[in-house]
């Protein structure tokens, strides 16, 4: 700072502006202005001349001025202003003042050492926190341990020359004797001397200072640069300059760190490939978890949840709807079997998919539809009542009994639903949905195309039809199945033609169990495959016996379920059991329904080819009930067609059944087929038959089905091979055996 002039540092501003170096470090630029006038005042009061204050003033302005552009340094700054106005503006004091050069040179050097040693004392003051290092824990003290290299070069050469400096020029000020005094009149006194000295010196050691920190820091500010966000640099490939001068530690030290970051390059290469690697297989696989999840909950024909979410979804139901009540519809496809055994799995499933997008329509607002498995779906209705259940009941069943159009084809289907409902029917899952399946079923053996709801005794009708399904398994094994055989006759009724054997199942305790139950039963539960052979190998012994016992061959009619069509093997199979009894093929006929001509027609007229020219006979059963017209019949290897008893019921007061069966008969007979009516129970009905040309007649009007022991007197009624018996005679024992 400003010393007017050794030997005594009496300028107060001079020593006010020291501090007010410090100050302008700690308070910030909005104390610089207070500061100034304090120092101004405290020069006044020290008796300072206009001109020193005014000096201080400007100082502190301008330095102020210099911190706030974001100089770090206080020494550069005081140096230039000692140079450019506090030197010259001392100069010009002393020789206005009348003082001798040696006294301006002292006061200009003085003025210089001393605002360089204030400077670099608030420097390493603000960068090195002395304080705040000893403490520690105070605010700053990590700050204060991390100054840079330039900046410690600088200040421990500037240092190297400031100290010594500024303690010459303590010393020269100090009081000197009067010989001492005196000699200074002769020339330049050697305390003067020393003082412009170590102005002299301090001069370039501080510019020097700053030089030479930026030499040996350099490289090291540069390396720091280079390696300031490397690892983005690597990852973006860009080009990393690294320093190649300066000092020898920091050449050596940027060539570490390059071949660092070389390896650290190939690296990052190598980890963005796996962490692509890595993505990718996320990627899949959690598309792999959501179609493993889609696929655990959703049934992929038809999109629809399936069992697993039905069963979750039920569950949550229950425990969120409570006593508000859960309504669970199970539907089943009417004749879905059927359509799917005749026309293909593809077929079936188009129509698992319509029916299914007419449920989701109707009922995705108000409940949740669900594809159990099969042709099986079920319906949650949260809060439903048994009125609003109807009303949904009543929609679906409208909806599914419209047409379906498969392929070129237009099918008509139905549902069958079987209702209950929580907590009235069940509280427990699995009971609540096996009550819903048993009123289904129930529907079902009503005929189909309706709904039920769940009553307590129909779990009697189960077990019933539990039962009947076990012992029905072990029928065959004890022996519970008896073959009657009922006679088909002429038009006149005196003569037979032959038999169609019927099976019955007696069951112990419960009597006769009529076929229209136990056959559905045994056909749904694959049983039907082995009565089915024992019903032909029965048949074809009891024909080849009465052969044997002398009566002539009767033709025996066996009927053919469309499970045992099902076998490549079932003509070979047919073949063994003749050859096994000794049956001649002429002696049988096979009837067929309706049901297999749904089926693949190359393979079915196949198959009844093959039975044909083997002298097999061929009828079609319960003609007129199926999806079978007359013309589909002219292609077919058949022999006869039978025709269903609801037609012939009533056929003598029903105009309606009379022209069918008439148009039946015609066109039948134009195709050179035998037409047999079956279901024949009133005289009247016989004889407009009769009228009719029918060819053989079969009904409780002539005999119902007998043990083969009571059929001996309708063998007798059979014609001989050499031409029958007389006509007359047949008459006669046709009327014996009417009466009887």
């Amino acid at each position: 700072m400003i010393l007017p002039a050794p030997p005594a540092f009496v300028s107060g501003s001079g020593w006010a502006g020291c501090f007010l170096l410090l100050l302008l470090r700690r308070s910030g630029f909005r104390f610089a202005g207070a500061a100034a006038l304090a120092a101004a005042a405290a020069g006044f009061w020290l008796g300072d001349r206009p001109c020193t204050v005014f000096l201080a003033v400007l100082e502190a302005a301008l330095l102020a001025a210099w911190l706030k552009r974001g100089r770090e340094d206080l020494l550069p700054a005081e140096l230039g202003y000692q140079l450019a106005v506090a030197v010259p503006a001392s100069l010009l004091m002393v020789f206005a003042g009348g003082g001798t050069a040696a006294e301006a040179a002292v006061t200009a050097s003085g003025s210089l050492v001393a605002g360089a040693a204030s400077a670099l004392l608030a420097d390493l003051a603000h960068h090195y926190r002395p304080l705040a290092r000893l403490a520690g824990g105070w605010p700053g003290a990590k700050e204060a341990a991390r100054v840079p290299l330039r900046r410690m070069i600088a200040h421990l050469a500037a240092g190297a020359a400031v100290v010594p400096g500024l303690l010459t020029v303590l010393i020269a000020g100090l009081p000197r004797s009067s010989e001492a005094a005196s000699a200074a009149s002769a020339g330049l006194p050697a305390p003067a001397l020393a003082t412009v000295a170590a102005a002299a010196a301090v001069l370039p050691a501080a510019f020097g200072a700053h030089w030479l920190s930026g030499r040996i820091s350099g490289a090291f500010e540069r390396l720091a640069s280079a390696t300031e966000g490397l690892h983005l640099k690597l990852r973006q490939g860009l080009d990393v300059r690294w320093p190649a001068g300066g000092a020898a530690e920091a050449a050596e030290i940027a060539a570490h760190c390059r071949e660092i970051a070389d390896h650290l390059a190939v690296q990052y290469d190598t980890n963005e490939r796996l962490t692509e690697s890595l993505r990718e297989q996320s990627a899949r696989l959690r598309a792999s978890e959501a179609a493993l999840e889609r696929l655990s909950y959703h049934d992929s024909l038809t999109s629809l949840p399936n069992r697993f979410y039905f069963y979750e979804r039920l569950r949550a139901m229950m425990d969120e709807h409570g006593d508000r009540g859960v309504g669970i519809m199970l539907l089943d496809i009417d004749r879905f079997k059927q359509v799917n055994d005749s026309l293909g799995h593809a077929s079936g499933d188009e129509m698992l998919r319509i029916i299914a997008a007419r449920l989701r329509k109707l009922c995705e607002d108000v409940a949740v539809i669900c594809r159990l498995g099969g042709d099986e779906f079920a319906i949650l209705v949260p809060g439903g009542s048994r009125e609003a259940l109807s009303r949904l009941g009543d929609a679906i069943l409208e909806a599914a009994a419209e047409p379906v159009r498969v392929g070129d084809r237009e099918l008509y289907v139905g549902a069958s639903i079987g209702i209950s409902l929580y907590p009235d029917d069940a509280v427990r899952v699995e009971e609540l949905v096996r009550n819903a399946d048993t009123a289904m079923y129930t529907a079902k053996e009503a005929g189909g195309r309706r709904y039920e709801f769940y009553f307590s005794s129909m779990k009697e009708q189960v077990s019933e039809r539990l039962e009947m399904e076990t012992s029905l398994h072990k029928a065959l094994e004890l022996g519970q199945f008896e073959l009657f055989y009922q006679p088909k006759m002429d038009a006149d009724g005196t003569r037979t033609f032959g038999f169609e054997a019927l099976i019955r199942w007696y069951r112990p305790g419960k009597g006769y169990v009529p076929p229209d139950l136990f056959i559905p039963l045994a056909e749904e539960t694959g049983v039907i495959q082995a009565i089915g052979d024992w019903v032909l190998r029965t048949a074809c012994r009891q024909c080849v016996a009465w052969h044997k016992a002398g009566y002539p061959p009767a033709v025996v009619a066996v009927n053919v379920s469309p499970r045992q069509f099902e076998n490549p093997k079932f003509v070979e199979h047919v073949e063994a059991i003749l050859a096994e009894t000794g049956m001649r093929p002429e002696w049988l006929e096979l009837e067929i329904t309706e049901s297999f001509l749904q089926r693949d027609r190359n393979v079915v007229i196949g198959m009844l080819r093959r039975l044909k020219d083997r002298g097999i006979r061929i009828s079609i059963d319960d003609f007129g009930t199926g999806y079978s017209s007359l013309s589909q019949l002219k292609n077919l290897p058949i022999h006869a067609v039978k025709i269903d008893r609801t037609f012939i019921r009533h056929i003598d007061t029903d105009r309606k059944n009379a022209s069918i069966v008439s148009a039946i008969m015609a066109l039948a007979h134009s195709m050179n087929l035998r037409v047999v009516a079956e279901g024949v129970e009133t005289k009247a009905e016989h004889r407009l038959l009769r009228k009719m040309h029918c060819d053989e007649l079969q009904g409780y009007y002539f005999s119902a089905p007998l043990r083969a022991e009571d059929a001996l007197p309708y063998l007798r009624l059979m014609r001989h091979p050499s031409g029958g018996r007389k006509r007359g005679t047949e008459n006669e024992d046709a009327a014996q055996i009417m009466r009887q």
